[in-house]
């Protein structure tokens, strides 16, 4: 590949890894996807699955949890989710609530395996994990 004038190509194997810069190309990320009063499921109540329910309610959506976990290992998850009126469900997951689901938000440490994950997916349903929920609401320079 040619490179930028008086600099080398892009893919040399010269003295430097790269030979853009941020000045170069940047992309604006717009990306935002406005989810108020969209139905989202979050599979995995710990501390990731929970920021993102906090994340997701701020912004206007009907946020639902759900966890393997029985109720009694999820006190002081289910205090906060109370407080703030979002449903969650405990001890399993339920079909019902994926079929109904705009978006499902996977957390990190919950097998993409699970039956149910496989169904929504199945049904084309949309599952993303949280790093790309968050990357959808970028606002800066990528």
């Amino acid at each position: 590949m040619e490179g930028n004038q008086g600099r080398s190509a892009l893919l040399d194997r010269g003295s430097h890894f790269c030979s853009f810069q941020l000045n170069d190309t940047e992309v604006a990320v717009v990306m935002v996807e406005d989810l108020a009063g969209k139905s989202v499921a979050i599979v995995g109540m710990a501390r990731s699955g929970m920021a993102a329910a906090e994340f997701l309610w701020k912004r206007g959506a009907r946020v639902t949890l759900s966890d393997s976990r029985a109720a009694a290992a999820l006190e002081s998850e289910i205090r906060i989710l109370n407080e703030r009126n979002i449903r969650y469900e405990t001890g399993g997951h339920s079909m019902e609530l994926f079929d109904s689901a705009d978006l499902i938000v996977v957390s990190p440490g919950v097998p993409m395996s699970l039956p149910v994950l496989r169904h929504a997916a199945e049904m084309g349903k949309t599952l993303i994990g949280e790093i790309e929920l968050a990357s959808r609401y970028l606002r800066g320079k990528v």
